[in-house]
Formats: C-alpha cells, structure tokens, sequence
C-alpha cells in the first residue's frame, strides 16, 4: 500500500466533534486503486465511542486517523462501493499499526495484540455503518 506521509496529515479543529482537512490527502491500495480527500473535507473522526476512547484512542489521533478520513469521505460520497470503503479503513488501520509498531507480527507473538484490535475496530465500523447507513449501490 502507497501512502502519502501521515504526518502530513493537518486538521484544523472546526468544534469539539469536527475537523477540516487542511491539504489534500490520498493512498493508493493494494489493488492500485487510488483514494482521494480533498482539502477540506470535512470528518467527525473515527466514531468511537466516549467509554471506549480510553482502550481505542482519540478519534482524530493514532492509527485511526487516516483511516476514518477515507472511510468518512467515502461513505459520504458513495463513489466506492460499501464493501471496498469498509475494507480500505481495515487496511489503513493495519498499515498504520505496521508503521507506529515496527515489531509487529501476528497476534499470537504480539505483546499489545495489534491486528485483533485492527479487525475488531474494522467489524465495529461495519456493524455500526449497517445501522447508519442503508446498503449503497
């Protein structure tokens, strides 16, 4: 997977529960399909839960955050169907959690567990989209 640089990744705090994008952002997955946000789009974050933010993470922070961006952006416009906009955010999740942890390896031989977490997060997005958003075409 190409990404641009996350560090690059600037939003601009709008209230306490949104944030613009302030350049343009992209990834290119594995199957070479480009995904696009423009400067700013405007995300609410990953939808994570307050209980739950202390386990997670801050929905604009860590490895979520360019993930949720796509993900939002995506279900917003519709332009990619469900299936591929649910598996972008797991695969980003997933590329960020082998960048922030460079020992990562499979869950068994983890310490923090990892790539459980990623698809517990990426089954939480699918069940909490089916709630909120209708199947699209």
């Amino acid at each position: 997977m190409r990404i641009r640089d996350t560090s690059d990744l600037i939003l601009k705090r709008i209230n306490s529960r949104t944030k613009e994008l302030m350049q343009d952002f992209f990834v290119l997955d594995k199957r070479f399909i480009e995904w696009f946000v423009d400067q700013g789009f405007i995300t609410d974050g990953s939808s994570i839960p307050e209980f739950i933010q202390p386990i997670i993470g801050d929905p604009f922070e860590g490895v979520t955050a360019p993930a949720s961006l796509v993900h939002d952006k995506y279900c917003v416009t519709k332009e990619r169907s469900q299936k591929d906009t649910h598996r972008i955010f797991r695969d980003l999740v997933l590329h960020e959690m082998k960048v922030t942890y460079k020992w990562f390896t499979w869950p068994w031989k983890s310490k923090t567990w990892q790539y459980p977490r990623a698809w517990s997060m990426w089954a939480g997005v699918r069940a909490f989209n089916k709630l909120k958003h209708p199947k699209w075409k």
